[in-house]
């Protein structure tokens, strides 16, 4: 599989800004979100900690998420035990955690640019309030990838093909973090194409070694 770096880095910066992943704690809207308060300084708890992820096992998300928590669970002094709600496109799983008992014993690790733009759909059962940040853990640069055996060898190869024809390309849902900075390539570079949603960055990739999507 090759992937075009050349160009793409600097309209995917804008998505780096907002492709931040953190993990968050359950809590009624308006709740103080400060990382420092005493509250969080002192939070010890006493049992397992059930964290939730909105992706399947094997996801880019849930594979981050494993990789914070293994180091985490020596700090809390508890098991982090993940569960993996996936569905809607991250849906199911964030109004899961939105609708949890603020009590310390469920948090969640989430995408949040995904999980802003679902909380701003009309008739959304969380919103932006639903959640008080703890740490952010990464922010990701998104790229462009194609087969090993494309035709297209260079990004200005794909745009070109992109204005005449439209392409398809494989992304993580409607407005997700993929699919915000698929769009911002498309308007940068003038040019249209199809997003498929598929959910996981996993799925995205199994989709475009199929040959379902262009890239």
């Amino acid at each position: 599989m090759k992937q075009i770096s050349s160009v793409v880095l600097a309209a995917a910066v804008l998505v780096a800004a907002a492709g931040c992943r953190g993990i968050v704690s359950s809590a009624a809207p308006g709740r103080a979100s400060a990382a420092s308060s005493p509250a969080a300084a002192s939070w010890a708890p006493a049992r397992e900690v059930k964290v939730i992820v909105a992706y399947k096992a094997g996801s880019g998300t849930d594979i981050s998420a494993r990789l914070l928590l293994a180091n985490a669970e020596k700090y809390v002094g508890q098991t982090l035990a993940i569960e993996n709600l996936e569905g809607a496109d991250g849906k199911l799983g964030y109004t899961a955690l939105a609708a949890a008992k603020p009590d310390g014993y469920t948090i969640g690790f989430i995408n949040l640019p995904t999980y802003t733009a679902l909380s701003l759909e009309p008739d959304s059962p969380f919103t932006v309030d639903s959640i008080v940040p703890i740490c952010n853990h990464l922010c990701e640069t998104s790229v462009v990838v194609v087969k090993k055996d494309s035709p297209y060898n260079t990004l200005q190869e794909l745009i070109a093909a992109c204005r005449v024809g439209r392409l398809q390309c494989s992304t993580n849902g409607n407005r997700a973090s993929n699919h915000t900075g698929a769009q911002l390539l498309a308007k940068s570079a003038g040019f249209d194409y199809k997003a498929v949603p598929y959910g996981g960055t996993a799925d995205q990739l199994l989709a475009l070694r199929q040959g379902k999507v262009d890239f």
